[in-house]
């Protein structure tokens, strides 16, 4: 069975040319996507099961949160679909 480090690996490598510098890690139950040691996404699991809850960081400065929610699956693709959210370039 796949874990929720490995679904997110595999999602993100399927979508998008992600950076080699990129790192998805867990940190107390949250999956983090990092790059360059910077954190700019943080998925936070909520109450109900296989639901997540997506904060992303906007323009290096500050955290924002997002009303964002759904599967794992739905808020990569909405990181994916966002690329003024990620630190790709």
């Amino acid at each position: 069975m796949e874990t929720t480090i490995q679904q997110a690996e595999r999602y993100l490598r399927n979508h998008i040319p992600p950076p080699e510098d990129m790192e998805i890690r867990e940190v107390d139950g949250e999956i983090h996507l990092s790059r360059r040691d910077e954190t700019f996404a943080r998925l936070i699991p909520t109450e109900k099961k296989g639901v997540w809850r997506m904060e992303y960081f906007r323009n290096r400065e500050e955290w924002e949160l997002s009303d964002i929610q759904g599967s794992l699956e739905e808020c990569l693709t909405f990181l994916t679909d966002q690329h003024h959210y990620l630190f790709w370039e």
